[in-house]
């Protein structure tokens, strides 16, 4: 069924969509070549982290690497600080953008950059009172007092440009030019690792750290607002153009999101509390390296959930209900066609790869864990494809109101299962409540919006991928068992075998032939860039 008329448009300062524009086919074929860029992305992070946290470790010293390490925890929560403002502006713009409202355009993102300007303002208020508080918070060495306050206040600064930048960045992702955001992040992250490296090896510390940190923020964020007006040469930040009503209609938007940030940020990052609270600190270690391992799962998943937010805001504010019925199917079938490798890696060789990285004990300890906790990267494609649809059709409330639910039963399950089955029962007591909540209860609810059958849903989003990883995961489950996995070489030929069985079988069966002439198309794109660079190189090394 099309879009229900109150989910056309949220704002209420803005004029009603009058005419039918014409859909932006261009953004949907741009999604294959997103997917490489947001892929090549996460590959390069996880890359630079694993060669820069050595040394910072090594050349700042166990108690200033703490100390920066708790500063990025709180960078982290800090970023709650905008109330959901951040899908509020996406949603938005890609939907005016879409019906080709300059004018409505420029007042929503008017309006969303002073609204960012008051958690910059707290930001900084609060910064400043950390810098002066916080060596008396957490034990630091008195050497380390004022590069502690200085870090502080650096860090603070970069946390407070990060709100405006928001808006600039989430436009560029309203026009689903993850590309261009991938570069922009790659050059940033590629930057700040040189000087990290460079600053760091000639002996400079904890100050030098978050100056780095506040410059590369800063260009990151000049960087998206010359991408962002440079896409929409339109584009006008105007004082007059600020609206009450448009400032009330994010807060209704936002306030869920806000609500939903939260129920996340309860469900993956308090399960380490419940650890070392009732088991102490040296299972957290143990749990940490299980969680941290799905959390990686989590994160390639979304290499291509997360392109879905603009394309569902554009279709319900185009009236595609068809195109958002097969976003929800495929959508979901393709986030389970991508995370299930790492998936059946974990399940079948984890253990294998846990005693070979970090030795027998994290095998026999981690292991257990390692299992239930796969589950929740299992089913995040779920969450993955209906939360975009939801706040595309600004029916995200009750979904918020299921996410905090869910955030709740899992602390609370952790906490009665932690007593009787150790970290194992913290696991337990995160997957159960993710079960209920994103494989049942709002895939129900996406499906009674949209109009969607649960056996078309089921068996296309959920059984169809699970059959086709039946065979690889049996496979590499053998070789673990029968003691084939190890060595570094037979794990890694055993999993790249696995791999490639499954993407035969993805290919052949797991895809749409649209979606394996998309992929061809963007293969062959790739092959002739890289060749192009090629040339030029040549060309320029001859001259």
């Amino acid at each position: 069924m099309p879009a229900s008329p109150e989910s056309v448009r949220v704002d209420s300062g803005g004029a009603a969509a009058a005419a039918a524009p014409v859909p932006d086919a261009s953004a949907h074929r741009r999604v294959a070549r997103n997917f490489l860029f947001n892929a090549g992305g996460y590959v390069l992070t996880v890359g630079v982290a694993f060669l820069i946290a050595p040394l910072q470790v090594h050349k700042l010293g166990n108690a200033a690497y703490g100390i920066w390490v708790v500063m990025q925890n709180l960078i982290s929560y800090s970023i709650l600080m905008d109330f959901g403002m951040r899908y509020a502006v996406q949603r938005e713009a890609a939907r005016i953008y879409a019906l080709h409202q300059s004018e409505e355009l420029n007042g929503m993102l008017s309006t969303a950059a002073l609204l960012a300007c008051i958690p910059a303002a707290v930001a900084l208020l609060a910064g400043g009172g950390a810098a002066l508080f916080y060596p008396h918070w957490f034990t630091a060495p008195p050497g380390l007092m004022t590069p502690t306050r200085v870090a502080l206040a650096f860090t603070a600064v970069a946390v407070a440009l990060a709100f405006p930048g928001v808006v600039f960045n989430s436009v560029l992702a309203a026009l689903s030019r993850y590309d261009i955001l991938g570069v922009r992040n790659a050059a940033v992250l590629v930057a700040q690792a040189l000087l990290l490296w460079y600053f760091l090896t000639h002996g400079y510390s904890l100050i030098s750290v978050a100056a780095i940190y506040l410059g590369t923020v800063a260009a990151g964020q000049m960087l998206d607002a010359i991408c962002a007006f440079r896409q929409i040469p339109q584009l006008r930040l105007r004082l007059r153009l600020v609206s009450r009503a448009r400032a009330r209609s994010f807060f209704r938007f936002s306030s869920y999101a806000f609500v939903v940030s939260i129920a996340v940020r309860l469900i993956y990052e308090t399960d380490n509390l419940v650890v070392g609270w009732s088991l102490g600190a040296a299972a957290v270690a143990f749990y940490a390296v299980a969680g941290g391992l799905v959390g990686y799962a989590r994160d390639w998943m979304s290499t291509v959930t997360r392109l879905y937010n603009p394309i569902a805001a554009r279709m319900d504010a185009l009236g595609e209900g068809e195109g958002l019925r097969e976003l929800f199917v495929s959508g979901t079938r393709v986030g389970m066609l991508l995370v299930l490798p790492a998936c059946f890696g974990l399940w079948a060789a984890g253990r294998a790869f846990l005693s070979l990285w970090m030795g027998p004990a994290f095998a026999l300890n981690s292991g257990p864990a390692l299992m239930w906790l796969t589950v929740t990267a299992l089913i995040c494609p779920f969450s993955g494809t209906y939360m975009p649809i939801f706040y595309a059709t600004n029916r995200h409330r009750i979904s918020a109101w299921m996410a905090l639910g869910e955030a709740v039963a899992n602390l609370a399950l952790s906490l009665l299962l932690v007593r009787r089955w150790g970290i194992v029962g913290v696991a337990v007591g995160s997957v159960i409540p993710a079960l209920i909540n994103q494989l049942v209860l709002q895939p129900a609810y996406a499906m009674r919006l949209l109009g969607v059958g649960p056996l078309r849903f089921y068996g296309q989003a959920l059984l169809r991928p699970l059959a086709l990883a039946v065979v690889p995961t049996a496979g590499l489950a053998a070789l673990a068992t029968s003691g084939h996995l190890q060595t570094w070489p037979t794990w890694l030929a055993g999993c790249v075998a696995a791999t490639l069985v499954y993407g035969g079988l993805v290919w052949a069966l797991g895809l749409e032939a649209r979606e394996r002439q998309l992929v061809a198309q963007s293969w062959s794109k790739l092959r002739s860039m890289g060749a192009m660079l090629a040339r030029r190189t040549g060309t320029a090394e001859e001259k």
